[in-house]
């Protein structure tokens, strides 16, 4: 009930003030559990995943953004789950499997931060294997999707959707060092296939 009351409140003014077009919202898969995973510019990301793809997902959010009293209050009104990132936070472990076996949505930024001095030209990087790691934990899929660029107020955007990722679950739930950074590799490319196929121009790092 929660949930819907802030979902109601925010819909309207981030329709208003954040117009987003959604290309390949047919790629989301109709059925669950399903991990979503995304690049990251703004706080404001996963408050427009949701209201634009119309689900409600649960998030991983660092820590620091529940100190406010505010942000906390919509975060968790919103279902997101507070990490830490600075080390092997075995809470947001058991909070990302406990909503995939409950046959739920789980959203994650696979780079784990937001990116810096970011103009939607630069190409996704520093992924981390969590959400692989839960896919190949629990058989769920991955949906790849990238903002075309920040998200500004009355400045058009697209959000472009990828299709699934299906990795075949490690034998009792143990996934190798190789099956994890092949999979990470895969979700990588696909994340920037999504830039790339849609006409955007990467600018290489770390090269």
């Amino acid at each position: 009930m929660f949930y819907w009351f802030v979902y109601v409140l925010l819909w309207l003014p981030f329709r208003l003030f954040y117009p987003i077009k959604v290309v390949g919202k047919k790629n989301v898969p109709k059925t669950k559990p399903v991990i979503y995973t995304c690049n990251h510019y703004t706080l404001k990301d996963p408050i427009l995943l949701a209201i634009f793809l119309n689900k409600r997902i649960r998030f991983l959010a660092k820590k620091e953004l529940f100190a406010c009293f505010l942000s906390r209050w919509i975060l968790k009104g919103l279902g997101a789950f507070p990490v830490d990132r600075g080390k092997a936070d075995r809470k947001a472990m058991k909070f990302c499997l406990d909503t995939l076996q409950k046959k739920r949505i789980l959203g994650i930024f696979p780079e784990g931060t937001r990116a810096k001095g970011a103009d939607g030209t630069e190409e996704i990087d520093g992924v981390k294997d969590g959400a692989v790691m839960f896919a190949l934990k629990t058989g769920a899929p991955i949906v790849p999707m990238a903002f075309e660029k920040p998200a500004k107020m009355f400045r058009r955007n697209k959000l472009f959707v990828g299709q699934a990722l299906y990795f075949k679950p490690a034998i009792e739930g143990r996934p190798t060092k190789e099956e994890i950074h092949a999979a990470t590799i895969k979700l990588t490319e696909a994340l920037n296939a999504l830039k790339q196929n849609n006409g955007l121009h990467v600018n290489k790092r770390n090269m």
